[in-house]
């Protein structure tokens, strides 16, 4: 609270997540609102069930009802929630300006923080004021726990007049906080209205003054109060019914009913409290259709009986278009998606009853013009709420330019055809309808005033104009431009922007997705003024590009192919995997030392006898290993394991060690007993015996009874007796036949050995 009364919004995103998660809020969140569709801006006209289904697109979050009751509990408390909203509609405008005062220098942050504050600002008023969520029964029973959620909110909030003049609110603002209260009262009877905290939002003669003598007396000399009640109290789903979301949403819903139905039972648990939600929505779905339809027919009742009361006087006049754009269309418009779609199905309506003093033609005139200008000075959020209203008028305006008939059918012979004119040599100005032809040539004007404010927003050197320009400009690809002159002028701006020696990488993936979307729309034939044998050229152009971009692309992957095999063709292939293994001799060049070694090893039998040690684990991959790397040094790595076992074999010699042979017994040496071989029967044993528990992690497998005459362990030599051992003898000595290098790094018990 003290934060926001010194303008610092830079938490309010944890407010903003509080209503979401713990509020179960997150469909209100429509920010940001230039990536809705058109089905969730539909969607939004509907109830809060509706709303809940298309904006999460039935992917809908499990929502607490405890804490949910809870958070609202102590945002109604003392008016807090009311107090928030207040001083975010104020930091809001601050932000702008106070930026000046150097706490804001960036622009785009500037406008960030200010969509920020709007969109918790609309994210709140629809948690304090929802009345779907009224609690009315306690303990089962019927009786009412206490005010309703709006008459809460209303309790704490001050008057239409006392946020204009007292908290510094503009009318578009003040009327957003207190539409839910003014609804209220309207629908509330005399008698009980006269009890209510709700009272003082009654339209009387005192509340119009309030607000009119805050606008010029010009707006009030073509505008009624009338007309500015009626605009500023209703809502978009009070004047239109999103039949077909319903429909679809139900059937989507009746179609995942049947799904989880039709699952093999027992159902899961999560899949049957999925199966009770959806039934629950989609009743709540068919008697929010049936309420809303009839909502909208009463409204429209009113409007058609009010229609004659809106403007001051029958005559066409330029004039009370450009008030009721600037005082009500306008600001409303700015304050989020759902407003901008209520302002335009309001204007139409307008001229589909036929209401004097009101000219479809001034209305869309006006509006072109302002916001042609307007388009410099937006934030991200405000030109996607206007992009919005553009998008919604353009979708009607092209039907009436394109298709045959329409206009003389909708708008011809209307007061909305008219406009006020001034012929040459007449002071006086004259109002005459619009033909078809004449309409055409407005239109041209329209798309090319659009175009030129757009083009210019996408040269700018400032990053926000050129945001704002690809957000509207995403918007209305559908419906503008309409031909190829603006369309390729527009392709032709985009190229510097999707360049990839941009600075700005944000700049350049929203214009590359909106090149593709234009592409797209164009070859779809929304580009309805270009001629069918330009088309059909431009399309056979193309055809011809991507041809020769295949043939390309396959040239490449072919010299691409030739340069491998070239490569190949020099390097070679490694002689190690193409050799014979299967050959005996290494006598030739391409054997090399790893074959001479094998063919020793087939001859002598020597290789064999030591392939394994006394562990039992095979050695003979080492010894390949060792092989290609020392062939070079093998008779030096046999003597060095012959003095290693030496030194560590000193007892052996008394006792008749199972191995004996020197490094010529090693090397070609033959199998008999005590002739410098190995034994057979005993290579076997050795061989089939299981390899012994690892030492460092325990004591060897050998019983006490087996290890009697043995020596505990192996004692290292010391330095005194490596004299005594035979290899270090001097003389003609016979060489000691020492068995094989150890396999293991630690010694091993001489009772294993024996077995």
């Amino acid at each position: 609270m003290e934060k926001l009364k010194d303008g610092n919004v830079m938490e309010l995103g944890m407010l903003r997540t509080l209503l979401k998660v713990a509020g179960g809020y997150g469909f209100a969140d429509y920010s940001p609102a230039a990536s809705l569709n058109e089905t969730q801006l539909n969607g939004r006209s509907g109830s809060v069930a509706l709303k809940r289904e298309t904006m999460s697109f039935g992917i809908v979050e499990n929502t607490n009802p405890v804490a949910t009751s809870h958070v609202r509990g102590v945002l109604q408390t003392d008016g807090l929630g009311v107090s928030l909203l207040i001083l975010i509609a104020q930091a809001r405008d601050r932000i702008i300006f106070d930026s000046g005062k150097g706490a804001f220098k960036d622009v785009k942050l500037v406008g960030n923080l200010h969509d920020t504050c709007q969109v918790v600002m609309s994210i709140l008023l629809d948690f304090l004021t929802d009345g779907n969520d009224d609690e009315k029964e306690t303990n089962g029973t019927n009786e009412s726990k206490g005010d309703d959620n709006v008459s809460m909110y209303s309790r704490f909030l001050p008057s239409l007049q006392d946020l204009q003049h007292e908290y510094g609110l503009d009318m578009a603002t003040s009327w957003f906080l207190c539409r839910p209260s003014v609804k209220a009262a309207l629908e509330m009877e005399s008698e009980e209205l006269d009890k209510s905290c709700l009272k003082r939002f009654e339209l009387s003669d005192g509340v119009r003054k309030s607000y009119t003598g805050t606008l010029p007396d010009s707006v009030w000399s073509v505008l009624t109060p009338n007309l500015f009640e009626f605009f500023y109290t209703n809502v978009l789903g009070d004047v239109c019914c999103p039949e077909s979301v319903f429909r679809s949403e139900s059937s989507r819903i009746q179609e995942e009913v049947e799904r989880i139905q039709g699952l093999k039972t027992p159902v899961p648990k999560t899949e049957t409290s999925k199966l009770e939600r959806l039934k629950a929505v989609s009743k709540q779905l068919d008697t929010d259709v049936k309420k809303q339809m009839k909502r909208v027919e009463s409204t429209l009742k009113e409007l058609n009986e009010e229609k004659n009361n809106f403007f001051t006087s029958d005559i066409i006049s330029r004039e009370a278009a450009k008030v009721f754009l600037m005082h009500c269309t306008y600001p409303r418009a700015m304050l989020g998606p759902d407003d901008a779609m209520y302002t335009s199905a309001i204007a139409f309506r307008l001229h589909k009853i036929w209401t004097p003093g009101f000219s479809i033609m001034h209305y869309i005139d006006e509006l072109i013009s302002i916001v042609s200008g307007a388009l410099f000075g937006l934030t991200e959020a405000e030109a996607a709420n206007i992009s919005i209203l553009i998008w919604q008028t353009l979708k009607v305006v092209n039907k009436w330019r394109f298709e045959d008939g329409l206009y003389d059918k909708e708008v011809l012979g209307k007061p909305g055809s008219y406009m006020e004119s001034i012929e040459a040599g007449e002071e006086e100005n004259t109002t005459n309808p619009v033909s078809h032809r004449e309409f055409i040539k407005l239109y041209n004007k329209w798309q090319h005033s659009l175009a030129a404010a757009l083009i210019g927003c996408l040269k700018s050197t400032e990053y926000i104009h050129t945001r704002t320009g690809l957000v509207v400009l995403s918007r209305l690809v559908e419906v503008f431009p309409t031909g190829p002159t603006l369309g390729n002028k527009l392709l032709k701006v985009l190229e510097t922007l999707r360049d990839e020696s941009s600075s700005r990488p944000d700049i350049r993936a929203s214009a590359n997705a909106y090149g593709m979307m234009l592409s797209k729309a164009r070859d779809d034939g929304k580009w309805v003024e270009e001629d069918r044998a330009d088309a059909k050229a431009r399309a056979d152009k193309e055809k011809e590009a991507a041809m020769e971009r295949k043939k390309k692309i396959e040239k490449s992957f072919q010299e691409l192919e030739r340069d491998n095999q070239k490569i190949t063709e020099q390097i070679g292939t490694d002689d190690r995997r193409d050799r014979d293994r299967s050959r005996g001799g290494g006598s030739g060049g391409g054997g090399g030392t790893r074959d001479q070694y094998g063919s020793r090893q087939a001859v002598g039998g020597g290789r064999d006898d030591y392939s394994k040690t006394e562990s039992g684990r095979d050695r003979r991959g080492d010894d390949r290993r060792g092989d290609d790397r020392r062939s070079a040094n093998r008779e030096d790595d046999w003597k060095k394991r012959d003095r290693e076992e030496d030194n560590n074999t000193k007892d052996d010699r008394g006792r008749g060690g199972r191995r004996g042979g020197g490094d010529e017994d090693r090397r070609g040496g033959t199998r008999e007993t005590g002739a410098g071989g190995r034994d057979d029967s005993k290579w076997r044993r050795d061989r089939e015996a299981l390899p012994p528990r690892n030492v460092k992690r325990g004591r060897s497998s050998a019983s006490p009874e087996d290890d009697r005459d043995t020596d505990r362990s192996v004692k290292r030599p010391r330095t005194e007796d490596y004299n005594n051992y035979p290899s270090r003898r001097t003389g003609p000595t016979t060489r000691s036949r020492s068995p094989p290098p150890p396999s293991s790094r630690t010694t091993r018990r001489r009772g294993s050995d024996r077995r």
